[in-house]
């Protein structure tokens, strides 16, 4: 931790949903926050933290709730007409979306004949995206999966990867989603730092899994891509589907590194992701949009921009590997005619600089910018030189930048640029989002003045849950909120200074960890 350096004595604290900090003890305990008895040097307070907090999970959230089913409600067919009662049945619409299956009903209902994800192969549209991924939903339950479970998306970039998320969600486990494109080896790799129940595969995937059960590790349990769709199959499946999330469960499970480069897994749960899907001032998409997310759709940026798409009746484009990155990123756009695209910012430099035919430059975008009319620049870098040349090449739509790290599921800033950038050092970071805290703050974790350098610490609704089955290092790396009763912040380990108009600009890192 970069924060308390002068800090040798510690206290263990926790706040309301049951999830456990430390804080100096020499320091005014944040509200909603109460200590538990334990104070010492600061290993001995994570010790105790690792040794107490077995379980996670909030308070919130039932624990292990016993299984059962939900009524089935009448299913659609392709056109949205009402079909046959059956274990197909897309949900009931709520009033206030609470879960990311609640966002997938709202956008079915709306558009429920509208294309909702495509790939190279085909495309489905929400009645048939609601019809299969309750399919799925219902086979994994058949196979022993429920809530708070973890699920290993091992499969390849197409219209199933999507089905697989929304039919995990429903289901109420969570996805550990991976790009498996060629990738086959990296599965053992994720399946030797993060405990999953379940992988899906495709047809002929476990290997890895395999390779494992050969070495005497035990294993989870492995189903191809058509097992596990027919697992749930009547008459089984009849009784109705099975219990969908909580707002406090777990959604998702995506890897992160540690400034030292250690691979840790970040739980998000459906409370933090769901707010930032509904946020317009994030991704503006309507129904018609075609929405590709060009970090592929195992990246965390990529999260926040499928179940937006979901949630407003618009259209999911996937795109393989091999056209995320240029030049077949901008052939791709074209032939797709994709009109929002979210790539990192340095695909997008890369992009704007590729030279056409005739030498000028972004030229290579030329094709696509008759489609597109929104680009999403995530994460950190991107160039005012690149700004300028995509306006020359004539993009006139609207174009944001997007930060975070996983642990705020790399949605903590966003800034429009409306024109050509007036500075030449760096484009701003932006402002949070809707429920989003930003805080500048020195080592004392006071707040510094505007103009003074100091580390971005991140605080609201997009702080995740934590470390999987890493009490200790969450406890270490998410600290209470000292400004907000019972909440938690994250410190990005970012330098940042805040201007005059409430927007921050990134200086780098803030040190050595």
């Amino acid at each position: 931790m970069r924060s308390w350096p002068r800090h040798r004595h510690f206290r263990v604290v926790v706040n309301g949903e049951g999830q456990y900090g430390i804080w100096p003890v020499d320091s005014a305990l944040p509200s909603g926050w109460r200590a538990v008895g334990f104070a010492g040097t600061r290993p001995s307070c994570l010790g105790y933290v690792a040794e107490t907090w077995r379980d996670m999970r909030p308070r919130t959230v039932a624990r292990r709730p016993a299984a059962g089913a939900r009524p089935a409600t009448p299913s659609m067919d392709s056109s949205g007409a009402v079909a046959q009662a059956g274990p197909t049945a897309m949900p009931a619409m709520p009033a206030t979306p609470a879960t990311l299956v609640d966002l997938f009903a709202r956008g079915a209902n709306r558009q429920p004949g509208a294309v909702a994800v495509s790939d190279d192969a085909g495309q489905l549209t929400y009645a048939e995206l609601a019809v299969r991924s309750d399919r799925l939903a219902m086979g994994l339950a058949a196979l022993g999966v429920a809530a708070e479970d973890r699920v290993l998306l091992a499969l390849p970039s197409s219209v199933d990867s999507v089905v697989a998320l929304v039919g995990v969600a429903k289901a109420g486990a969570a996805s550990l989603p991976i790009d498996a494109d060629g990738l086959g080896s990296d599965v053992a790799g994720v399946l030797g730092v993060a405990s999953v129940q379940l992988v899906l595969t495709r047809p002929g995937g476990d290997r890895p899994v395999s390779r494992l059960r050969a070495a005497s590790q035990p294993g989870p349990q492995t189903v191809d891509w058509g097992s596990a769709m027919t697992a749930g199959a009547p008459p089984a499946a009849l009784a109705g589907q099975p219990d969908g999330p909580a707002g406090g469960n777990a959604a998702c499970v995506l890897p992160a590194r540690s400034p030292a480069g250690e691979l840790r897994y970040v739980v998000l749960e459906h409370r933090q992701l769901v707010p930032l899907a509904l946020d317009p001032t994030l991704l503006a998409l309507q129904p018609g949009d075609r929405a590709a997310p060009a970090t592929g759709l195992a990246a965390a940026a990529a999260q926040v921009e499928i179940w937006r798409a979901l949630a407003e009746g618009a259209e999911i484009v996937v795109l393989p590997p091999d056209q995320r990155s240029s030049p077949d990123l901008a052939a791709a756009l074209g032939r797709r005619e994709v009109s929002v695209l979210s790539a990192p910012a340095a695909e997008v430099d890369r992009l704007a600089r590729l030279p056409a035919a005739g030498g000028e430059p972004a030229g290579a975008l030329a094709g696509a910018l008759g489609s597109l009319r929104m680009l999403h620049a995530t994460g950190t870098g991107l160039q005012p030189a690149t700004v300028r040349a995509l306006r020359a090449a004539g993009f006139t739509g609207r174009l944001l930048t997007r930060y975070g790290p996983v642990e705020t599921a790399a949605t903590a800033a966003v800034h429009e640029l409306s024109g050509e950038p007036e500075r030449t050092d760096g484009v701003p970071l932006g402002r949070p989002p809707a429920g989003v805290r930003l805080y500048v703050l020195q080592e004392d974790l006071g707040p510094v003045p505007p103009g003074t350098p100091g580390e971005l610490y991140v605080g609201g609704v997009a702080v995740g849950r934590g470390y999987l089955d890493d009490p200790e290092r969450t406890a270490d790396a998410f600290l209470p909120d000292p400004f907000s009763s019972g909440g938690r912040m994250y410190p990005t380990g970012e330098l940042v200074t805040r201007q005059a108009d409430g927007v921050l600009r990134h200086l780098g890192p803030a040190g050595d960890p």
